[in-house]
C-alpha cells in the first residue's frame, strides 16, 4: 500500500504491471508472472482516505458492507503492516490508532453477531431441509464472515484479509478451542451442527 498526500499518481509505478485500475479515490496495480516469479499487488490511497476508514470502522461502521477496498480488511492491513518509508512518521501515529479495535467497534460487532447468527442458523437449516443449495452456501458463506469479524474483535484484533487464515490465528494466538471449532465449520460432515458449535463458542463472554 503506498500512502499519498493528495494526489495519486495517474500512471503504474510498475513498468511490467499486467493490471491498473483507477478509480476516484483508489488506484490498482497488480503484476503478476513475472520472471522473478513474485505477485506484487500495489494500492494507491490518500493519506486522509486511509485516515477517514480507519475513524469509520473504529466507529463501528463500514465493516459489514461490501465496498472495494474493503475498509475492515484495510484497516487490519495497516495494522499488521511494516512501514518501509514513514519520514513523517504520519502513518505510523495512524498504525498505532488501529493496533486494537475501538470498543464502539467490538460492541457493534458483538450486537450484530448475537442477533444475527441464531437467524442465519435457522435460515440455513430451513434451506438445507428444503434443498436450496445454492441459498445454504450463501449463508454459510455471510454466517462465518460474521464469525470471524467477531472471532478476531474478541481476541482484540480487526480481522485480517481471508487469506492464510492459519498462519494469522498462529500470529494472533487465538484461543485454540476457537480455532478447533472453526476448522470442524468446514471439515465436518455434520457442518449444522459444527457451525452452530462455534456460534455458541463465539457469544460466551
Amino acid at each position: 500500500m503506498l500512502v499519498w498526500d493528495a494526489t495519486l499518481p495517474t500512471t503504474p509505478l510498475q513498468t511490467d504491471a499486467t493490471r491498473h485500475v483507477v478509480d476516484p479515490e483508489h488506484h490498482l496495480e497488480v503484476r503478476r508472472d513475472a520472471a522473478d516469479g513474485i505477485d506484487v499487488d500495489l494500492v494507491h490511497t490518500t493519506l486522509g482516505r486511509l485516515e477517514e476508514t480507519a475513524d469509520r470502522v473504529g466507529c463501528g461502521e463500514g465493516w459489514n458492507t461490501s465496498e472495494w477496498p474493503d475498509p475492515l480488511y484495510t484497516v487490519a492491513g495497516l495494522a499488521q503492516s511494516t512501514l518501509l518509508l514513514d519520514r513523517s512518521g504520519t502513518v505510523a501515529e495512524l498504525r498505532h490508532r488501529v493496533q486494537v479495535p475501538t470498543d464502539t467497534f467490538r460492541s457493534a460487532v458483538d450486537t450484530t453477531f448475537r442477533s444475527a447468527a441464531p437467524a442465519f442458523l435457522a435460515e440455513l437449516g430451513n434451506a438445507d431441509r428444503s434443498g436450496h443449495h445454492w441459498l445454504s452456501h450463501k449463508l454459510q458463506t455471510d454466517l462465518m464472515r460474521l464469525a470471524y469479524v467477531q472471532l478476531f474483535a474478541r481476541s482484540g484484533h480487526y480481522a485480517p484479509f481471508p487469506k492464510h487464515l492459519p498462519a494469522w490465528f498462529r500470529r494472533l494466538e487465538i484461543d485454540r478451542d476457537v480455532r478447533e471449532a472453526e476448522r470442524a465449520a468446514w471439515e465436518s460432515g455434520e457442518r449444522l451442527i459444527a457451525m452452530t458449535r462455534l456460534v455458541e463458542l463465539l457469544g460466551v463472554r
